[in-house]
């Protein structure tokens, strides 16, 4: 079954149930198909797994190369972590194989340039240090990989993790194993600050619902999505629920769109060009942690 990873200024990404990726935009009825990195080697091992591979994807716009890039983090039974990145621009992909994190609890959300997701880190622990979830990122332009710890109750008391843009800024929404309250941070400075508290019970939503937030409106409401299925628009300001119903259907999955005029098949083909096509470049990774 075939699902919208996000949407990003007109484009919407969607993967298709033949695990294809295709850049379309619905407003001028333009679309782009993501060639394919490389053909399979079937002398490497990794192939006769390929049924089981678990990926998580991404997808948006990098302001600081002005493009839009796709990304797809997988992990094979038994096997490491590898990172691929498409840019629309230059038409290329980059690989980052072999690389120690482990394969993100959710999609990836890319910001300012750099792919940020939830890591947990607790299965490959070294210390008790060590155990539990971090944020951890990429930023394809320079090659680099960072941590960052969440706020320190986050391993005591919350369970699902997932990491957003609203407003221009990067935030993350921690849900309390009790399932009653959900926390929401932003990140300022490299650290993290609390910014408020959804209490799911008085807001009219069933108390175990794990929240994530997808999109901040002017009006003050958020869109939220509830148990990656169910839709609900968060008025911040009343501390209410309003389930989205569309033709007396719920919605499911859902992620906000604007309609604009930018066509994926040309974002700066001169320069994609002067690239080459299709090229599948290999980086070593470089790994940094930041406390």
């Amino acid at each position: 079954m075939g699902r919208i990873i996000d949407s990003c200024n007109g484009l919407v990404c969607y993967l298709s149930s033949l695990r294809e990726i295709v850049i379309c935009n619905p407003y001028i009825k333009d679309y782009r198909k993501l060639p394919s990195p490389s053909e399979p080697d079937v002398t490497n091992p990794r192939y006769e797994y390929d049924n089981y591979t678990y990926c998580k994807y991404g997808f948006g716009y990098d302001s600081k190369t002005d493009d839009y890039k796709f990304a797809c983090m997988s992990k094979y039974p038994g096997m490491s972590t590898e990172i691929i990145v498409y840019s629309l621009i230059f038409d290329s992909w980059k690989i980052w194989q072999d690389i120690p994190y482990e394969l993100a609890d959710d999609d990836l959300v890319l910001f300012e340039g750099i792919f940020y997701w939830v890591e947990d880190r607790s299965e490959y622990a070294e210390t008790d240090e060590d155990i539990g979830k971090v944020i951890s990122s990429l930023d394809s332009g320079v090659d680099s990989f960072t941590r960052y710890a969440l706020p320190q109750h986050f391993k005591k008391c919350i369970g699902r993790i997932y990491v957003c843009v609203l407003g221009g800024c990067l935030h993350i929404i921690g849900n309390h194993h009790r399932g009653s309250f959900s926390e929401v941070w932003v990140m300022k400075d490299f650290g993290w600050t609390k910014l408020f508290t959804i209490d799911k019970t008085s807001s009219g939503l069933r108390c175990f619902a794990c929240l994530n937030l997808k999109h901040s409106f002017k009006n003050g409401e958020i869109l939220v999505q509830a148990n990656s299925a169910f839709s609900y628009l968060y008025d911040l300001k009343r501390k209410r629920f309003e389930k989205l119903v569309f033709n007396d259907c719920e919605v499911f999955n859902s992620c906000a769109f604007l309609g604009t005029f930018v066509s994926p098949n040309n974002l700066g083909t001169s320069l994609g060009n002067a690239a080459g096509h299709n090229k599948r470049q290999k980086v070593s990774h470089v790994k940094k942690m930041k406390d």
